[in-house]
């Protein structure tokens, strides 16, 4: 009965028997899985079946306690509700399903500074302020590699466009490349003057441009690991770095008020626009011709080609937080700390304004739908609102959470929009204008959350120093990073 008890799965899979939906192994394990798990805890060998029921998340609840403790709607409650045990009188208040937290990941023992999910959906990198750096492996929270900057904190990552790379911004003045299969370290890129706060590939992945407190921009062969130009003339800190469509140009903003654009290829300034203030953000139109920037009150568009002004709008009472075109790039959303989201359209000197009657504190966030038909804020006074992105008539979700809310993002199909504020994630259902799931589990405030490029898997971090994936089609936690 032992060698039964330890050994039939091995013998199920070597007969290459296929099980199926009522076949004799799901019978089985539907009338006796708990009591096969109880012979195995009376043998000492419970840990030999872990592997081959791994995904029954069944598994780390043990008999009596199981039941009990299991979803009301759970198939295993379902099933085995005749045999909890007659001498519990009174049974505890269970949740109806399972909790949408699938996964924590754990690991990292600071607060993270970054993650990046990789362009397949397949990885996700993370990085903290001790200088760990952990690679895991998207589909199952098994941690795939470990890196560690000894005396040194990680500011910025990113993988490059084929997912083979991945480099790290540093505290102390660096730029690292790391084989993101191997964990080996390609080059050390030294040169800047001070710490590293922004890096961002080019879209071909054979340029990496990184921006430093040191007011210059340098421009890096990733093949060759050789510096190809540094970019001077900037009198303050590097804030934002952003490849124009085609990799040769390239667009920076710093805290002199200025955005600059220059020749890839040769390193020269082609184009400098000259804000009346510290330039808080800019977009880049998806054709690649125009350049706005934002500042106090003011938005200012600028055609790239030419340096000349095309449009200044003039309507926000407070600083610019956040700018966004619309995919076709014929509308233009602004966001302010006076409260309002303005929407502009790119083709004619006009405005629709969504005024502070609609959020009551400092619209903090703003996105456009991928689909171009909605326009998506957060505010700080905790509730998430979609407008109609052509009218700015708003739409029938309206939704909050308890807490400031930091980042929102649609799904790829533009059907889903998530929100992260207080400790929780929500998903909404665009279509039906209703929140769909509250995504709990962290401990602390969730700062950021991103779609994976396939939408199924959504990442959210928190200052309480872990990463969640969740399961965006039914909710469920996938995975834990900790750390």
């Amino acid at each position: 009965v032992q060698y039964a008890c330890l050994y039939w799965i091995q013998h199920l899979e070597k007969s290459e028997a296929k099980p199926s939906d009522g076949g004799q192994v799901h019978k089985f394990l539907q009338e006796h899985l708990l009591h096969w798990l109880e012979a195995l805890i009376w043998m000492g060998k419970v840990s030999e079946a872990i592997y081959a029921i791994d995904a029954l998340r069944f598994i780390t609840l043990l008999y009596c306690s199981a039941l009990l403790f299991a979803p009301e709607k759970s198939i295993v409650r379902q099933q085995l509700r005749g045999q909890v045990p007659h001498w519990i009188g009174r049974l505890p208040n269970v949740r109806q399903d399972w909790s949408a937290l699938h996964q924590t990941l754990e690991g990292h023992d600071v607060f993270y500074y970054a993650i990046t999910f990789s362009s397949d959906s397949k990885l996700l990198a993370s990085a903290t302020e001790d200088g760990s750096i952990r690679i895991w492996d998207a589909a199952t929270g098994v941690e795939r590699l470990t890196y560690k900057l000894n005396g040194d904190s990680v500011t910025a990552i990113v993988f490059s466009p084929d997912n083979k790379t991945l480099a790290l911004a540093t505290h102390f003045q660096t730029v690292r490349l790391w084989d993101a299969a191997t964990g080996l370290e390609r080059y050390n890129l030294r040169g800047h003057q001070g710490p590293v706060d922004v890096i961002v590939f080019s879209s071909d992945g054979k340029l990496i441009a990184s921006g430093s407190r040191d007011k210059t921009v340098k421009l890096w062969n990733v093949t060759t690991g050789t510096e190809l130009h540094t970019l001077r003339g900037h009198d303050a800190k590097i804030t934002t770095i952003v490849f124009l469509p085609d990799d040769r140009l390239l667009a920076s903003a710093s805290k002199d008020n200025t955005i600059r654009v220059w020749d890839t290829d040769t390193g020269d300034e082609l184009q400098r626009f000259q804000d009346h203030e510290m330039v808080t953000s800019i977009a880049i139109s998806p054709d690649g011709k125009l350049l706005v920037s934002g500042s106090f009150e003011t938005v200012t568009m600028w055609h790239i080609a030419s340096g000349a002004e095309q449009q200044s709008f003039e309507g926000h009472k407070g600083w610019l937080s956040d700018i966004a075109f619309s995919p076709d790039g014929k509308m233009l959303a602004t966001a302010s700390n006076d409260k309002t989201i303005k929407l502009w359209d790119t083709t004619v000197d006009t405005k629709r304004e969504i005024s502070d009657e609609d959020h009551k504190g400092w619209v903090n966030v703003l996105a456009f739908s991928p689909d171009r038909k909605l326009l998506a804020s957060v505010s700080h006074d905790n509730t998430i609102k979609l407008w109609d992105a052509v009218s700015g008539v708003g739409k029938k979700i309206v939704g909050s959470h308890e807490a400031w809310i930091n980042d929102v993002a649609f799904s790829p199909d533009s059907k889903l929009l998530a929100t992260a504020g207080d400790k929780s994630v929500k998903l909404w259902d665009v279509v039906r204008g209703k929140e769909r799931q509250k995504l709990e589990g962290h401990e602390e405030w969730v700062n950021g959350i991103t779609f994976s490029p396939d939408g199924k898997l959504l990442a959210s971090i928190s200052i309480d120093k872990t990463i969640k994936l969740w399961d965006v089609a039914t909710g469920a936690e996938k995975r834990t990073v900790e750390g």
